[in-house]
């Protein structure tokens, strides 16, 4: 909720947002998010993403500019599931692409195995 919230208050209505977890970000912060699991997409994502593995191309393409997901640190992390579908230079290019504007705890940071935070990211030129 809190980085809905900030994408709502900090975002542009227009500003599409990418997140690999959209679930309810979408609703709550009243913005267009662009669901980047690899389970939901349109052929373009199929194209780009799944068999080009070229996720920053595919993020141009959709004028993505904004990406909001649970991290473990400063840099877009993801999940083993979702490393799967890009190259490690997919994944380099994105940090180099996009800048962490908003971070948000997870419930326990202070805990000897802190949940994952949420954060958000900005494209450095959109």
């Amino acid at each position: 909720m809190e980085v809905a919230s900030w994408l709502r208050q900090n975002t542009n209505h227009g500003d599409r947002i990418g997140s690999w977890n959209a679930g309810l970000l979408g609703y709550f912060s009243h913005r267009h998010v662009t669901v980047l699991d690899g389970l939901v997409g349109n052929a373009e994502f199929y194209r780009q993403v799944v068999r080009d593995r070229r996720i920053v191309g595919y993020l141009r393409t959709e004028h993505v500019n904004w990406l909001a997901d649970y991290t473990r640190g400063l840099e877009i992390t993801l999940s083993p599931f979702q490393a799967s579908l890009f190259s490690p230079e997919a994944l380099r290019e994105l940090n180099r692409e996009f800048g962490l504007v908003a971070s948000f705890a997870g419930p326990d940071p202070a805990g000897a195995c802190p949940a994952p935070g949420l954060a958000a990211w900005r494209r450095a030129t959109p």
